[in-house]
C-alpha cells in the first residue's frame, strides 16, 4: 500500500516533544480508504503566532508551518505516532538524550517561551 504525505500541515493529532535541541511537533494524520495513516516529526520550532484563541501557527527552523488546534482532544499520539515516539524515545535514552512529550497543561507556557 502506498502512503502519501499529508497535503496540509494541519494534523489530526499532535504533541510537542522536547529534545536537547529544542521543541518539535510530532504530528499524525488519519488514513483514508485509499491511503494509510502518516506522521511527521518537525525540526525545532522557531516561532509561534496565534490565529485566535483556539489555533496556533508554528514555524520550524526548516521553514515548515503547522496549524495546531489548542484542544486537548487533538493533543495526543495516534497509534502510529505512539510507536514512532517509543522508538525515538528508546534511542534517545540509549544515547543519554532528552526526548519527552510536553504535558498539555504546559503548552501555553511552552508556546510563550517560543514567541
Amino acid at each position: 500500500m502506498i502512503t502519501l504525505p499529508p497535503t496540509s500541515n494541519n494534523p489530526d493529532q499532535y504533541v510537542l516533544v522536547e529534545t536537547d535541541v529544542g521543541i518539535h511537533v510530532l504530528s499524525g494524520w488519519g488514513g483514508t480508504y485509499l491511503y494509510g495513516a502518516c506522521w511527521r516529526f518537525s525540526t525545532p520550532i522557531h516561532s509561534v503566532s496565534y490565529n485566535d484563541s483556539k489555533m496556533r501557527v508554528v514555524k520550524t527552523r526548516s521553514g515548515s508551518e503547522y496549524t495546531l488546534f489548542k484542544d486537548e482532544s487533538c493533543y495526543s499520539l495516534t497509534s502510529l505516532t505512539t510507536n514512532i515516539y517509543e522508538k525515538f524515545k528508546a534511542e534517545a535514552d540509549e544515547q543519554g538524550m532528552k526526548f519527552s512529550v510536553v504535558p498539555f497543561h504546559l503548552i501555553d507556557e511552552t508556546f510563550e517561551r517560543l514567541r
